[in-house]
């Protein structure tokens, strides 16, 4: 019988495609840290004040100066545009 050597595993293949539960559960984790981290940006981002220079015509031309957060909708825009106005 001819002499066979054992198989084993070569410590120098490449084996980072292969599935890995440790390192798959450590890439969720960070992805929820950076999308948490990247939600909390995004609130200070909207929270900030922005300063809109408007105008109107009734007439005469009217030019004012509102102060809103980044994140209202237009529609908040205009109902403190309509308070100020009135």
């Amino acid at each position: 019988m001819l002499g066979r050597g054992k198989f084993g595993k070569d410590p120098t293949v490449e084996t980072s495609f292969l599935p890995d539960s440790e390192r798959e559960a450590e890439e969720q984790a960070e992805r929820e840290r950076l999308r948490k981290q990247w939600n909390r940006e995004q609130e200070q981002i909207r929270n900030e004040p922005l300063q809109i220079t408007y105008s109107y015509w009734d007439g005469t031309g009217h030019r004012r100066v509102i102060q809103v957060r980044k994140g209202d909708t237009i529609g908040e825009f205009l109902r403190a545009v309509q308070q100020q106005v009135l």
